[in-house]
């Protein structure tokens, strides 16, 4: 039944179609910081075992569009610079490797830019996506390369970060602001009570994954877990919240694991500081992201 709902899914077509499939890919705020205020709370009567699906059939819980938009009205206004690093397994295919990203996130007035640059164990640059998104309008976005970095191409935002699992769809969360999706359900994943979103992804067709599943928390409201499913319905990747807490009264993603089920690949993002930035710090912020 899990599979005939989702091949369902992923045959509903982007009626967007003269967009570049990168379009859809929105910066990467809420990867690390939803405030606790303002969530949808969890109902408190629901005669379902909380182990499996709510049937489609059921509408007593809230729509896709009011569970996104209460994780994307939790993101905070403030202006900040994150640092993380992203450790990546070995397997049969590669070496392990690590890498760093050093983030710039600035919010307010109905504006909203992020700028995050991969470097490497030696700070030495290696590439820089640079977005900036305004109310009602697609995302804008400027890629840079190399140490000096210079302009380049955008890559496919499905693409995976050098040899990591991590592409910058999970390093941007975007599917939080994706169209048609459907709370299908609702399950307790470690213990935390989710609603379940199932949505198609809006590109061309040619990625690897056709469709999403994500399991929202309303009370925090945050995200605990992605999977991404091809067109067979076959679950192929799962992005999943490993651990976070509450810092002056911000939710702080601490980590973050990514696992592919076709190489085995799996890599961990783990945020290792993140500074609130002042008014005269402001240029370092919205400077660079001038497109």
């Amino acid at each position: 039944m899990e599979r005939e709902l989702l091949a369902q899914l992923v045959g509903q077509k982007d009626t967007a179609s003269n967009q570049p499939k990168w379009r859809v890919w929105i910066c990467m705020a809420t990867i690390l910081l939803v405030t606790g205020t303002g969530g949808l709370a969890e109902p408190k009567e629901q005669n379902v075992d909380p182990n499996q699906p709510v049937p489609r059939w059921r509408k007593d819980y809230p729509s896709a569009q009011d569970l996104l938009q209460s994780v994307q009205d939790a993101i905070p206004k403030e202006s900040m610079e994150i640092k993380a690093k992203i450790n990546a397994r070995a397997t049969k295919e590669r070496e392990g490797s690590k890498v760093y990203a050093e983030v710039l996130l600035h919010s307010g007035a109905g504006l909203y830019s992020a700028v995050y640059t991969v470097v490497d164990a030696f700070g030495g640059t290696m590439e820089q996506l640079i977005i900036n998104r305004e109310p009602d309008q697609p995302p804008r976005y400027r890629f840079r390369a190399g140490d000096p970095l210079e302009d380049a191409e955008v890559p496919d935002l499905l693409s995976h970060i050098k040899s990591t699992d991590i592409t910058w769809v999970d390093l941007s969360l975007s599917f939080l602001w994706w169209p048609d999706g459907e709370t299908v359900g609702s399950e307790k994943i470690r213990n935390r009570f989710c609603y379940i979103i199932e949505m198609p992804v809006p590109d061309d067709g040619t990625s690897e994954v056709a469709a999403l599943r994500i399991w929202i928390d309303p009370k925090i409201p945050m995200l605990i877990q992605a999977e991404g499913y091809d067109q067979d319905g076959n679950r192929t990747r799962r992005l999943r919240v490993d651990s976070f807490k509450k810092v002056n009264g911000i939710w702080l993603i601490k980590d973050i694991n990514v696992q592919r089920f076709d190489s085995g690949g799996r890599s961990k993002l783990r945020i290792t500081d993140l500074k609130v930035l002042m008014d005269q710090d402001e240029e370092a912020v919205t400077g660079p992201t001038v497109l």
